[in-house]
């Protein structure tokens, strides 16, 4: 930021005008360290939420892992236990996803805050810079030229800016962004240019316009990119949840219509009498299901009942023709297992009766028109010819499918044709696709299930059992514990009884609140209601000393020791894994934007060097090794670093043999345990191998 320094000697006579000038001046300084402070605390700010979004993905990552656990437990079981399970798992995952997205929110706004006051404070530079004279010598003279300019570029600013700001609006109206927001950003920047300039004339005035819109176009730039790059993250990210979510779904879903139809091939294998027949069967029942209005599930429950009176192969034909009559008469799924049941009772007793013939009358078949045709009776004695058990029920059903063909046949093909049912036909398909995931998923898991059902059975399960037990009983003690503090504080003030499991001290504040609940309840026996609240305090103030103590106890205090030495026993143990850095390279892999997926700079392999930002292409030279490269693999052309030095391969060779290593220590060293000496060895080893790794060794 340009500053104005004026001077002021003892003897100097300061006019009310300059004072004002250098209160201004203050005033600008003081707002620009305000800025910078609030700069400050956005950082912070942006580092805590940094901190917290890595914190919650890190167990967001576990929750996930819980979840998949929760469905497979309450697949296998399916009990209400295993459900609350999975749902108090699912909703925990849901929290801290949502979590995340706050923070990542959160992080982005103050991103956002921190560049606006960034910003703020390179304008509040412009609006401050520049320098004047006047051409009196005098004082006065001095103060007049420079307030003149002072206020000269003050109204260059507010014009240029109120401008600007006019332009970007209506340019926003018209064409959008991003043109409004680099219309607006130069021409700001030249107003604050131009104001800052102001105190060096007319060509002061251009040069600064000129300066100060560059300024501003690459202002807009930026703002515009990050916009982008902003957008673009949030765009693949959501793409990369949704896929993981729908893949999670598809699973789940697969795996429980994976698990009806193993039931299905279980129950048709024993009607068939063998596993072949059974999956030719329902092989096409997948097929029909694709084509027509039924499900895969109708299908095997409606076969259920037809295959009672019908050959397997005849079902189909019946289901096609059941489908066509759906299409002509708008038939439900129940409408549809009324005939179904229709038809097996009249085959099943070979009986035409008044009632099955109802199941098809009722929705829309003319029954007596249908067996008219068949029978070549005429219409009307029909009815007397059911009485009087004339006509055969094998006869009546044959009659009504055939009436069926003849008057709906081929509408279901039709059908198959309009959108509903292509969406329904869809997700027939769909289904199968899930089931297929469903199906390879239980194949595999059930060796692990096997394997667990051993185990859990077994020794391991008897194991378990005891400690689940001892976790019940230690549980129950924590919570007698607490419940006997709170009995105890309560005790003690309200009837004045001893304490056990308090400490003398709490012992003593809690006969001191007995001593002013004694005085609130005879004053409120006196009808001062003010004591009444002053004794619910006193009720209050016991809970809370006797929560506290509680905490403070011995028994608390030993569970939060267990509770350290378990953190720390998990630290150490799972110092160097690669699992305990992955949800941070995940969340971090989400800060990476635009620049990243152009492949212009890869930090993982610190190939930086090999674009070529003129050709926008890769130079055919290997990669850039900005801590050394240990042996030149093949021939080719390397990118080097300044001071770096290239032996050839006879030094290489020459200089490959082992010369010892010299180390001394200098200082005193303190061994506390054996363990000392063999953490100092090992660093000593990585040193001197890091340092045989930086010369080519």
């Amino acid at each position: 930021m340009a500053e104005t320094s004026i001077v002021f000697k003892a003897n100097d006579q300061i006019s009310g005008s300059m004072k004002s000038m250098l209160g201004n001046s203050k005033a600008l300084s003081k707002q620009f360290e305000d800025l910078q402070r609030k700069t400050q605390q956005l950082s912070q700010k942006n580092d805590a939420f940094n901190k917290s979004f890595a914190e919650i993905s890190t167990q967001a990552v576990s929750a996930k892992k819980a979840l998949k656990e929760s469905v497979e437990a309450f697949k296998k079981t399916g009990d209400e236990e295993s459900r609350l399970n999975f749902e108090n798992a699912k909703k925990q995952y849901k929290d801290l996803t949502d979590a995340a997205k706050s923070y990542e929110e959160a992080s982005k706004d103050t991103r956002k805050a921190i560049r606006e006051t960034r910003e703020d404070m390179r304008k509040l530079g412009d609006s401050s810079g520049g320098s004047g004279t006047s051409g009196g010598n005098s004082p006065d003279d001095m103060v007049s030229g420079l307030g003149s300019g002072l206020l000269k570029a003050g109204l260059i600013r507010d014009l240029g800016n109120s401008f600007a700001g006019l332009t970007g609006t209506l340019i926003e109206s018209a064409v959008g962004q991003p043109l409004a927001t680099t219309v607006n950003e130069t021409l700001s920047g030249a107003a604050s240019g131009a104001a800052a300039g102001a105190l060096l004339g007319p060509g002061g005035i251009a040069v600064g316009a000129a300066m100060g819109g560059l300024s501003g176009f690459v202002n807009s730039a930026n703002q515009i990119y990050q916009k982008q790059d902003d957008a673009f993250k949030d765009y693949y990210k959501n793409l990369y949840e949704t896929g993981e979510s729908a893949t999670a779904e598809s699973l789940s879903s697969g795996t429980t219509i994976a698990g009806s139809r193993e039931q299905t091939q279980m129950a048709f294998a024993q009607r068939f009498g063998s596993d072949e027949a059974a999956t030719e069967y329902l092989d096409k029942t997948r097929e029909m299901a694709k084509d027509t209005n039924y499900t895969f599930d109708e299908i095997t429950g409606y076969s259920k009942k037809l295959l009672n009176s019908y050959d397997p192969d005849a079902v189909f034909g019946v289901l096609k023709s059941l489908s066509d009559a759906s299409a002509g008469l708008d038939l439900t799924s129940s409408d549809v297992d009324q005939f179904i049941s229709g038809l097996s009772k009249m085959r099943t007793t070979n009986k035409a009766t008044q009632e099955y013939l109802n199941y098809f009358s009722e929705r829309g078949v003319d029954v007596y028109q249908a067996l008219s045709d068949a029978t070549g009776a005429n219409k009307s004695k029909i009815a007397d010819m059911i009485t009087g058990g004339k006509i055969s029920g094998e006869g009546a059903a044959k009659a009504i499918l055939d009436y069926i063909n003849q008057n709906y046949g081929g509408l279901s093909d039709k059908l198959a044709g309009t959108y509903d049912a292509m969406v329904d036909n869809l997700g027939d398909v769909m289904d199968e696709i899930k089931a297929a995931g469903g199906m390879g998923y239980t194949e595999e898991r059930k060796s692990s299930v096997d394997a667990d059902l051993s185990a859990y059975g077994g020794a391991l399960g008897n194991e378990l059992s005891k400690l689940s037990d001892v976790t019940g009983r230690v549980q129950a003690y924590g919570e007698n514990l607490k419940d006997q503090f709170q009995r105890e504080a309560l005790s003690a003030v309200l009837l004045g009884q001893k304490t056990s499991a308090f400490t003398p001290e709490d012992a003593k504040k809690l006969e001191d609140l007995r001593s002013q609940y004694q005085e609130a309840e005879d004053a409120w026996n006196g009808g001062s209601m003010e004591a009444g609240q002053k004794m619910t305090d006193l009720k209050e103030e016991a809970e809370s000393l006797a929560t506290a103590a509680f905490e403070s106890s011995d028994w608390s205090e030993k569970l939060h020791d267990a509770e350290l030495d378990q953190i720390n026993a998990t630290r150490e143990l799972t110092t160097g894994l690669s699992a305990a850095t992955n949800a941070l390279e995940v969340s971090n892999a989400f800060t990476k934007g635009q620049a990243a997926s152009k492949g212009k700079f890869d930090p993982d392999t610190m190939n930086a060097g090999n674009y070529n930002p003129i050709t926008d292409s890769w130079d055919n030279y290997e990669g850039s090794h900005a801590f050394g490269l240990r042996r030149v693999s093949k021939t080719g052309l390397y990118l080097l670093h300044q001071d770096e030095t290239v032996k050839t391969a006879a030094e290489s060779r020459a200089g490959s043999g082992d010369g010892g290593v010299h180390v001394e220590i200098t200082g005193p060293v303190t061994v506390r345990k054996d363990s000392d000496l063999d953490e100092i060895a090992e660093r000593l080893y990585q040193k001197i191998r890091m340092a045989q790794m930086r010369a080519g060794g």
